[in-house]
């Protein structure tokens, strides 16, 4: 018996011996979460993953930390979601035009398809895109209408900016120029810095950029003339809608949404939830002024999966009638 006891409190001592190494072991584990961005580190999106990520309260299971992957273009970031593990290690981040309008374009079509290759976890937040035009543009326009009229007879200023060949602002655009009857062009950049550059220097005389773009630190003070979207805007409450301005159909909303692999478990999915539940409503965008034009919404579940399919539906219409995304 004596023999029998010791040799138990040595297997025992054994196991709490070799606790803290497992413990370790798991919590290296659990620092390997990522949460991947496909803009710019600096970019909103970029800013607005980490602050999800760093608020106080959500417990991630595992621990996530943003990241940014710009390398390959979209198709690839897809891809190192679609093959990413099942255990919630690695998430992406990314704005609803890439599950919703991105697969419908030429380049991507039959490339991916979002809910099959993909599952979505959560719609986190709102934003919009305005139309602005530069300090050089006559004082006079104020309306989209004169806008498009100051183009008419200015037309080497027919030039607009939007970020990303393909994206929704640079589809708004050629939404307005089909409905207005109007010959607007859309001029691709990077980013929005490199847009209000080139407002400032008289390059661009108009954009349809994020409102959060509206305002920068290099004084450059734009000219708001229509947001895209069913309603205005709360941080600029004086700014009609592009419905507003005598154009129904311009009515796009953008949204950041967290989607995994399709083979993401259902526990780390409904957690992942719950997190996102209990962290966002306790947001302030006040406290945060790059991020204070993005308006917490979270959607999950069936509605999530309706606002995807029905907003998928809207942009494959569009880019068939328009034939859009298939010339620069």
């Amino acid at each position: 018996m004596k023999h029998r006891r010791q040799f138990l409190r040595q297997c025992a001592s054994l196991g709490a011996a070799a606790l803290p190494l497992d413990w370790a072991r798991a919590q290296t584990a659990a620092d390997k979460g990522r949460l991947l961005f496909n803009l710019p580190t600096d970019s909103v999106m970029g800013r607005f993953a980490r602050e999800v990520t760093g608020l106080k309260g959500p417990h991630y299971t595992p621990p996530l930390a943003a990241e940014s992957q710009t390398v390959g273009g979209p198709l690839r970031f897809v891809d190192t979601i679609r093959k990413a593990p099942p255990d919630g290690s690695l998430l992406m981040h990314t704005q609803n035009s890439l599950l919703t309008l991105t697969p419908q374009l030429a380049a991507s079509r039959g490339r991916y398809a979002p809910l099959s290759d993909l599952t979505p976890v959560a719609a986190l937040a709102d934003f919009t895109w305005v139309l602005a035009v530069a300090p050089h543009v006559d004082a006079q326009v104020t309306t989209v209408k004169e806008y498009l009229a100051w183009v008419a007879d200015n037309p080497d200023s027919r030039n607009y900016g939007s970020t990303q060949f393909g994206s929704i602002p640079h589809l708004v655009g050629t939404m307005l120029a089909r409905l207005a009857g109007a010959n607007i062009r859309p001029v691709s950049y990077a980013s929005s810095d490199a847009i209000r550059r080139d407002l400032a220097s008289a390059m661009l005389a108009a954009a349809i950029m994020p409102v959060d773009s509206l305002r920068g630190a290099d004084g450059l003070r734009l000219r708001p003339l229509a947001v895209v979207g069913k309603a205005r805007w709360p941080t600029i409450p004086d700014v009609p809608t592009f419905s507003e301005a005598g154009f129904q159909d311009l009515e796009a909303t953008g949204w950041y949404v967290w989607a995994g692999p399709a083979t993401l478990s259902p526990a780390v999915r409904q957690r992942l939830v719950d997190s996102l539940g209990k962290s966002l409503p306790g947001r302030d965008p006040a406290s945060n002024p790059a991020l204070a034009n993005i308006v917490n919404n979270l959607v999950t579940g069936d509605a999530l999966i309706e606002r995807l399919r029905r907003e998928s539906r809207y942009f494959e219409s569009l880019t068939q009638e328009l034939r859009f995304g298939t010339t620069a």
